[in-house]
């Protein structure tokens, strides 16, 4: 905790899928926890500029989360097709809620490679 500057043993959680932001990663660490970005949907060149964001935002740790999934079978297969079939399943629920429907990723597989490159760099 010390070596992160963490007041309270709190990590926030990495959201993904475009909800962590660079303000709430900011405050977490700001308040004596270590804030966390979910930065595993970003391309190689947005992840700069995000730490960069989150930089302005705090001088304190934080963490910027990837994700390389290794064990999920076909993950790197699913295009649009895939997302239409499954947005079918979900659609129901959404039009009860009066939810608009996601848009899809625009990559559904990013260069992990390429991003943790992106990320030790920043």
């Amino acid at each position: 905790m010390q070596r992160l500057e963490m007041v309270h043993p709190i990590i926030q959680g990495p959201f993904g899928g475009g909800l962590s932001t660079a303000k709430l990663a900011a405050t977490v660490s700001n308040l004596g926890g270590l804030g966390s970005f979910g930065a595993h949907q970003l391309q190689p060149d947005e992840i700069a500029p995000t730490a960069d964001a989150i930089r302005a935002l705090t001088p304190r740790p934080f963490a910027l989360n990837l994700w390389e999934s290794t064990f999920d079978a076909g993950g790197d297969q699913i295009d649009a097709g895939e997302f239409e079939r499954v947005w079918q399943i979900f659609e129901p629920w959404y039009r009860e809620l009066g939810l608009d429907r996601p848009e899809p990723p625009r990559q559904f597989h990013l260069d992990f490679e390429a991003q943790v490159e992106a990320l030790l760099e920043a």
